[in-house]
């Protein structure tokens, strides 16, 4: 809109910031960023700006500070955690390495490549891509593996198998082990493999909404469990001969299926129910209940005691962090991009690379971060403590999805659990107490590996032997 002196109000509202690509990804589309930072915006140019234009000016102003605070304060936060993981690391010893016993890749020049379709062709493989629509409006993508001469799309007799990743992950998560993944072992066990993605990933897509536009970002674990898994679920099947399929989650989606085939879905739309479409459901690193690291840890306690505003001050109210994909982006093809990922993940969830195969250790981080609503963040990590402001989440219910000593299933596919004894940033052993004194015959198969950690259920290098084979068990049986 033109102002009183001619200029637009692209021209006045050209903000100068170090900090421009998050910034960038908040704005209404109405504002210019330009990357600069010989120049800050005086307060006196805010006035002249506000003189200038009779368009909300005032309301327009607040709303890009706040982007910029927002952005401003989740940089620092996230540059402070880097650092202290990088000290914090230094100084512990790493328990002595598992020895490699097969290679992951028949390659001996393995690159960072963020392309799913680079690993699965070294492995003899390819992937067709799919859109999926979620009756919210969010366009996520789904993957079927299939041979590297298949050109087939059409439905097949193979049983199909949806695989779906954890909180800041991407279902490549289920391929960089290479030989070693559970995607691939299961595609040779004869299965119909998908690799399932939620909503936002690297590239966020809406019917409707920009990623600018805070709307496209009021989702939490619970929109996340009500339509992005019905849609995956009911997309897989629309290309398969079989009315169900076997689901097998990680971490985060483990939430997801639970809630989906809890009582909570109840209040779903019948369209959303996913209880006659799934055979069995897998849940590797269950997070149903939180484990010791979430008390633990200083800067999860720091972010657990902030109100709304203060929240919405720090990370705003779109995505989390975003710099984390503008770093993502910048560096993802450089070796040193794993390294400072594994550092800083290492740092935040207690976990070590001690059992993974070191050679594909960087490759791992490829396919994380991904986009993720602060509003989810904020589920996974707020405390109610009384506090109207403070919306109810994770935290609020003493680092539970659901109450203990309830019944949440009236009924339920078969379920299998793996759980890593030394995970400690999910409680798998209180999960266990809950099904065999509350929902007593839910689990049919339960698996403990005493030395694994939270994602040594994915990328551990004997994950073949210790869970891929009780799987192809399980499947077998119930799938």
């Amino acid at each position: 809109m033109p102002s009183s002196t001619g200029q637009s109000l692209d021209d006045i509202l050209t903000i100068t910031s170090l900090f421009t690509p998050l910034v960038t990804k908040s704005l209404p589309n109405s504002f210019t960023i330009t990357w600069s930072f010989k120049f800050a915006l005086p307060i006196k140019h805010v006035e002249l700006i506000i003189l200038a234009t009779d368009w909300r000016s005032a309301e327009m102003i607040c709303c890009v500070w706040k982007f910029a605070c927002a952005a401003i304060c989740s940089f620092f936060f996230l540059a402070i955690l880097l650092l202290f993981a990088i000290i914090h690391n230094a100084f512990l010893r790493l328990p002595l390495r598992v020895e490699v016993t097969q290679e992951a890749f028949p390659t001996s020049d393995l690159k960072m490549v963020p392309d799913l379709r680079y690993y699965l062709n070294l492995l003899g493989l390819d992937a067709l891509e799919y859109s999926v629509i979620t009756p919210d409006g969010f366009i996520i993508t789904l993957t079927r593996v299939t041979d590297l001469s298949s050109e087939e799309q059409t439905p097949t007799s193979r049983k199909p198998v949806l695989l779906v990743h954890g909180l800041l992950q991407h279902s490549g998560a289920y391929v960089t082990s290479g030989t070693k993944s559970l995607a691939y072992f299961l595609h040779h066990q004869g299965y119909d493999v998908w690799l399932g993605n939620n909503r936002c990933g690297f590239d966020p897509q809406h019917q409707f909404y920009t990623p600018g536009d805070p709307n496209m970002w009021a989702w939490d674990i619970h929109e996340m469990a009500m339509y992005d898994l019905s849609s995956l679920i009911k997309e897989v099947l629309c290309h398969s001969v079989h009315p169900k399929l076997s689901l097998v989650c990680h971490s985060q989606s483990t939430t997801q299926a639970f809630i989906a085939l809890s009582r909570v879905s109840q209040s779903f739309p019948t369209t959303c129910l996913i209880h006659d479409r799934v055979n069995c459901f897998v849940a590797l690193a269950p997070a149903v209940y939180g484990g010791p690291i979430l008390t633990e840890k200083a800067f999860i306690r720091f972010i657990n005691t902030f109100p709304t505003p203060v929240f919405h001050l720090f990370f705003g109210v779109t995505s989390f962090i975003p710099f984390m994909l503008t770093c993502r982006r910048w560096f993802v093809r450089m070796p040193s991009y794993g390294w400072f990922a594994y550092q800083m993940f290492r740092f935040l969830f207690g976990w070590n690379d001690s059992l993974w195969d070191p050679a594909v250790r960087n490759q791992q981080f490829v396919f994380a971060p991904v986009y993720v609503s602060a509003k989810l963040i904020r589920w996974w990590l707020c405390n109610k403590a009384g506090d109207s402001t403070r919306s109810v989440g994770f935290m609020s219910n003493n680092g539970a999805v659901f109450k203990h000593e309830e019944r949440w299933f009236d009924e339920a596919p078969p379920i299998m659990l793996v759980v890593g004894g030394k995970d400690r940033l999910v409680d798998g052993s209180k999960l266990l107490d809950h099904f065999s004194t509350f929902d007593a015959g839910s689990v049919v198969s339960a698996v403990t590996v005493p030395e694994y950690a939270h994602l040594d259920v994915l990328w551990a290098d004997d994950v073949l032997q210790r869970v891929g084979v009780p799987m192809a068990d399980f499947l077998a049986e119930w799938g």
